[in-house]
């Protein structure tokens, strides 16, 4: 998974350069056009060229967020599989030990500092449970909580790359100077800020406190436990 966002992140740099590079050549031609006609032309060929540009890099950008979803998600399940094995673990150390303190009780030549240091290893291996259940719950607040901030992420990426796109379909009506591209970009752009709603990222603010207050819990029981 790394290598392949290392190769993508690769191809967006590069798929950048290309655009920035493009756009430049357009200036020095616009610079230098023979008329105002001509520039004028070449200046709405270049903001329809910046326009497919656009499009293209924002569909490596959604892709980008996908595999990184995907990778933080693999993580996180990693660490819930890694907490398990070590609750699997504790156990076996905490059967093991206890059944070490009853062979050492029942030996009548066993010293008391002994039968201390097998008392202490029963100690040593329910702490290690304990260690193992909180890393469990963390793990699994913390799986729960990015599977509720995955629809946000997109969300914010769609209302991000919607606003880009739109900027430069502005631009390009500003260039074309039509009255009709004129009052049709107005009426979008009143009609995206009065339907814009706050709801989902209030619903995600609610999320997130939700999920700290549980973590908080957490830590609480730990502290009282141990």
């Amino acid at each position: 998974m790394e290598r392949e966002l290392d190769l993508l992140d690769q191809q967006i740099d590069a798929r950048r350069q290309y655009d920035s590079i493009s756009q430049g050549y357009y200036d020095i031609a616009i610079e230098f056009a023979e008329s105002e006609e001509e520039a004028q032309e070449l200046e709405e060929e270049r903001q329809k060229r910046k326009i497919e540009q656009l499009k293209k890099q924002q569909a490596l950008d959604r892709l980008q967020l996908e595999l990184k979803l995907e990778q933080n998600k693999a993580l996180l399940e990693q660490e819930i599989i890694q907490a398990r094995i070590q609750k699997i673990q504790a156990t076996s150390n905490k059967a093991q030990a206890k059944a070490d303190y009853a062979t050492a009780a029942a030996d009548p030549s066993t010293r008391p500092e002994e039968l201390q240091a097998k008392q202490l290893n029963i100690v040593a291996a329910e702490i290690q449970g304990q260690a193992a259940d909180f890393s469990l719950a963390i793990a699994q607040q913390q799986l729960q909580g990015f599977e509720k901030s995955v629809d946000i992420q997109r969300y914010s990426l769609e209302q991000r790359q919607e606003a880009e796109l739109f900027n430069e379909r502005a631009e390009l009506a500003k260039i074309t100077e039509t009255e009709k591209d004129d009052r049709a970009i107005r009426d979008e752009a009143l009609d995206r800020t009065r339907g814009r709603n706050q709801g989902y990222y209030n619903y995600g603010i609610s999320e997130a406190e939700d999920n700290f207050r549980r973590l908080n819990s957490h830590l609480q029981e730990f502290s009282v436990g141990s």
